[in-house]
């Protein structure tokens, strides 16, 4: 082949590249403008009785707030808290892993959460309920679901880590870029 010719392909697979790498990357899509909280302390109340739920919601805090992007506080007293965690019998349909109650102030530059309220489904697999409860407290707080490639606590499919991992520190760091504790 001609050199000119070899140049223009290689020009036109680094283009290529460029795009694919700028436009296609987990780390972007997580940053978009997703709702947030308005702080980092988010303040959370229990309010289901069972051990085992109650296990699982703090497992997943514990383990969320072990990145050190949000800080999460218990609420005190009759203030309302930001995510109010619980377990309710949602649905005969065993799909239905968990519910979301949610307040936004949409009509801010960025979509607000003022509050958030989760109930595990006392109905579903007992088996997966720390998994559900990771994944239910990374959405609330401003991170979509990865692609199954993506390493994240939040991929689909039974083989996502345990605990979020440093992909889903960095998206979060992005998602809170700039939002005070």
């Amino acid at each position: 082949m001609k050199k000119w010719f070899k140049q223009v392909l290689l020009g036109m697979a680094l283009v290529v590249g460029f795009l694919v790498v700028g436009l296609g990357s987990p780390a972007k899509a997580q940053a978009e403008a997703l709702p947030h909280f308005a702080s980092r302390t988010i303040t959370y109340r229990i309010t289901t009785k069972s051990k085992a739920y109650k296990n699982a919601w703090t497992n997943a805090l514990k383990q969320w707030g072990k990145l050190g992007v949000v800080k999460f506080v218990p609420a005190t007293g009759t203030a309302k808290p930001d995510f109010q965690l619980g377990a309710a019998n949602l649905s005969d349909n065993r799909s239905d892993h968990y519910d979301t109650t949610q307040s936004i102030v949409e009509n801010s530059e960025d979509d607000i959460v003022v509050r958030y309220k989760l109930s595990l489904n006392r109905r579903g697999k007992k088996s997966g309920i720390k998994r559900t409860a990771m994944g239910a407290i990374g959405i609330t707080l401003g991170l979509e679901t990865p692609s199954k490639k993506a390493n994240s606590a939040l991929k689909p499919g039974k083989k996502a880590p345990s605990k979020p991992t440093k992909l889903d520190k960095k998206n979060l760091q992005k998602v809170y870029k700039g939002v005070p504790y």
